[in-house]
């Protein structure tokens, strides 16, 4: 089914075709907005109003919806919507409402082929990827869309990169080992979730804290204070953790460097409430753990 979808979103992409439609109303502007004929994108012109970029990317679903061609397949179902449309320099993420996930996999290429080729007649960007509540699905969670093609390398978009220190863990669990690794981010600036997160998918040999034994947690920032709250997954419980688990990320997160303090909570609870002793309260970064 995968390789259909593939097959089908070049074909769509490669060959499309113009219909006649009616003429626009003196001075209003109109964009092409796709439909299906077979396997042929066929577009008409349309007007797509909106004072902002996500009632103007809502206003073309709304106009694929209803072909003026009734041979035609509409591309967008009836109750799916854009929750969110953020630009970040040349790129725009597109974040559907939860009904896309319901679609196939041909449906989600054929869509998202359809909106990218619009949005770049009205916007200032070169690629477009596409979410749902968020998340990024397959069979598009690596795809970027540019007027031509569909990309599956992502070496050509703008992104900021970061040489930063991750501090893990060591095997015996009394130290903290500092790995340098670059972290790329399509933002201005680096965040402490982008840190933290890349800190708890591990790297390689080095384990995350607590041996990813972490479902969520939330990160709050006040000042130079920054606040995490760890939730324990609840199919492997929280292991007996040990004070180079909490420092692993005091000191990731003192590496950033507007952070100076950090406050770790498990399910809201101090850590000795957890057998671990001297982490509660709040944390600054410890160079004696470095091993």
């Amino acid at each position: 089914m995968k390789k259909l979808a593939l097959l089908a979103c070049a074909l769509l992409l490669l060959a499309s075709c113009e219909l006649p439609s009616p003429p626009a109303a003196p001075g209003e502007e109109t964009l092409d907005v796709y439909f299906l004929d077979g396997v042929r994108f066929v577009s008409e012109s349309r007007s797509v109003p909106g004072d902002t970029i996500l009632k103007r990317v809502n206003a073309l679903l709304d106009s694929m919806r209803t072909p003026i061609d009734a041979s035609l397949q509409p591309l967008a179902p009836e109750d799916l919507s854009i929750l969110r449309v953020i630009i970040s320099f040349n790129t725009a993420t597109v974040d559907f409402s939860p009904q896309y996930a319901q679609l196939s996999e041909l449906e989600r290429s054929s869509l998202c082929a359809a909106v990218s080729r619009t949005m770049f007649d009205f916007t200032d960007i070169d690629y477009v990827r596409f979410s749902c509540s968020s998340e990024f699905l397959q069979p598009i969670s690596d795809r970027y869309y540019n007027p031509y093609t569909v990309m599956f390398d992502d070496s050509l978009i703008r992104f900021n990169a970061w040489d930063v220190l991750l501090y893990f863990p060591t095997e015996d669990r009394t130290g903290l080992a500092a790995v340098e690794m670059t972290v790329k981010t399509e933002e201005r600036e680096l965040s402490p979730e982008q840190l933290l997160a890349q800190l708890m998918r591990g790297s390689g040999s080095y384990l995350a804290p607590f041996r990813g034994a972490i479902q969520t947690y939330t990160l709050t920032m006040r000042d130079d204070l920054c606040t995490v709250d760890l939730t324990p997954s609840p199919v492997s419980g929280f292991p007996i953790g040990q004070p180079s688990d909490v420092y692993a990320i005091v000191n990731t997160l003192c590496s950033l460097g507007r952070i100076e303090r950090v406050h770790l909570t498990i399910a809201g609870r101090e850590p000795s409430n957890y057998g671990i002793p001297d982490c509660d309260g709040e944390l600054r970064f410890r160079q004696d753990l470095l091993r």
